[in-house]
Parts: C-alpha cells; sequence; structure tokens
C-alpha cells in the first residue's frame, strides 16, 4: 500500500494493480499509450526511493520494466457459491493446471487468504487443565511448522522457499 500511495499520482500511469503474498508484495503498472515508460519508470523509482516506513529488515523495492515486452498478462477470476476453504482449493487447483500449459511460465493467486486455523479454549477448560492463555499461545506459535524463507526466481517461475521447525 505505501508503494500504491507513492505513485498514484504519477502522470503516465493508466492502471494499477497490487498484491501480497507471504514474504512479499508486488504492484504491477500499466503506462498509458503515448507515454514514455522509461521517463514514467524514473517518476516511479524516485517515488519508492523516497518511501521511509518499510520494515528494517525488508529488501529494498526493485523497480523495473519486464525484459520481455512480449510477456502476455491474463487475469482469471474464479467464483462461485463455495465456502472460502473450497473455493480456495478450487483457485489453486485452476493454477495448477495453467502451470501445467506450455509457455506458461507464472500464475500467482490474487486476493487469496492464507489459510487460518481458529483456536478457541473456554477459561474454564484453560483452569481445568491448569493452563494459561499465554501458555496456549506459546504452544501454537511453537507448532508453526512453515516459515518463509524467500523465493527463488528460476527460469520456470518463482519458487517460495519454506523452512521447518
Amino acid at each position: 500500500m505505501r508503494i500504491e500511495e507513492a505513485v498514484s499520482d504519477v502522470v503516465g500511469i493508466k492502471e494499477m494493480c497490487g498484491g501480497a503474498s507471504e514474504g512479499s508484495g508486488k504492484v504491477w503498472l500499466e503506462i498509458e499509450d503515448g507515454y514514455d515508460k522509461e521517463e514514467v519508470l524514473d517518476q516511479v523509482k524516485d517515488r519508492v526511493d523516497f518511501i521511509g516506513t518499510f520494515p528494517i529488515d525488508a529488501e529494498r523495492p526493485r523497480v523495473s520494466i519486464p525484459a520481455s515486452q512480449h510477456e502476455r498478462l491474463i487475469a482469471a477470476v474464479v467464483s462461485g457459491d463455495l465456502n472460502e476453504f473450497d473455493l480456495k482449493r478450487l483457485a489453486e487447483s485452476v493454477r495448477d493446471d495453467l502451470l501445467s500449459l506450455p509457455n506458461t511460465t507464472l500464475v500467482d493467486l490474487k486476493v487469496s487468504r492464507a489459510y487460518e486455523i481458529d483456536v478457541e479454549v473456554s477459561e474454564s477448560t484453560l483452569q481445568r487443565h491448569g493452563l494459561t492463555f499465554d501458555q496456549i499461545v506459546q504452544a501454537v506459535r511453537n507448532s508453526s511448522t512453515n516459515l518463509s524463507a524467500g523465493s527463488i526466481r528460476a527460469e520456470g517461475g518463482d519458487i517460495l522457499l519454506l523452512t521447518s521447525n
């Protein structure tokens, strides 16, 4: 959002789309016909470089024009009368099918929330087992098995790395 806000009034931007996933975020800008891409890129770089509120351990954003002007982007929407879990599984299946097509190098799910598990423990259950709320929180944190370790940019697309504890 910080990047989107910083570049929202740059002249020559036709459309802006942003998304975030575990450990990264991206903003795509479509430049209006008739505007010099390099000039718009320079303005965007200046605006992004001026942002001083990124997390301390975050990498500096990379601002670039795709190397290949022949890249094609297709946006697809998966919707239906399904609960969120089933809809996400359907979208993941569509993603996997698209990735199996020849010449497809990257398919990314947008506006897809991470899987969550709700843990509800009543006060009487805590008392019965001699536990505190903080102990439950710590147990859940310690049980997390997949931690983001970044990604590798490969010829076939980005590979998300996870670590297990």
